[in-house]
């Protein structure tokens, strides 16, 4: 995950195994504090007149084993930071391709939501026509039944008066 934490092996592990990891690297650095303490031996115990910078001599032998452990330690610790890094690295490239995506899936959802806003106003232009010729049918009805009954009323007038003109002539 990309907020776990890590360690210089790369492996993502909770508070409790950081801090356990941490305590274990402390006492390393203690124990080789210890060996260089070993190391270092006074050349001539009886002797209290030399000065301090000449009492310590490290023993050869000692200080070479001392010297490859640090390097060694060293060398674990520099593998496990290269180790974390590649594992950031990747952490970070990956969250570049999901922000990568990310954008391509916006930019998809960016063209169909102009392409809805054009339906829509082509749907609201062709509600609006289409509500102009309702209206323009609706008078035209009214005006229809107008004009039929118009006719309706001169039939119906014409014939009273041929019926009353027939009356009148026979």
């Amino acid at each position: 995950g990309i907020n776990a934490e890590y360690m210089g092996d790369g492996v993502p592990v909770n508070s409790h195994e950081a801090k356990r990891r941490l305590s274990c690297r402390a006492v390393e650095r203690r124990e080789m504090n210890k060996q260089k303490q070993k190391v270092y031996t006074r050349n001539d115990p009886a002797s209290d007149n030399e000065d301090e910078s000449t009492a310590l001599l490290p023993r050869r032998d000692g200080l070479a084993q001392v010297q490859q452990h640090e390097i060694s330690y060293n060398d674990q610790l520099l593998r496990e930071r290269e180790q974390g890094l590649r594992a950031i690295h990747e952490d970070v490239v990956t969250v570049h391709e999901i922000f990568k995506d990310i954008a391509v899936l916006v930019q998809e959802q960016g063209e169909q939501l102009e392409l809805v806003g054009d339906h829509i106003e082509t749907a609201c232009t062709r509600t609006q026509a289409g509500t102009a010729e309702l209206r323009k049918a609706a008078e035209s009805r009214k005006s229809g039944r107008k004009r039929y009954l118009c006719m309706l009323g001169t039939a119906v007038a014409l014939l009273v008066l041929l019926i009353l003109y027939a009356k009148f002539i026979w």
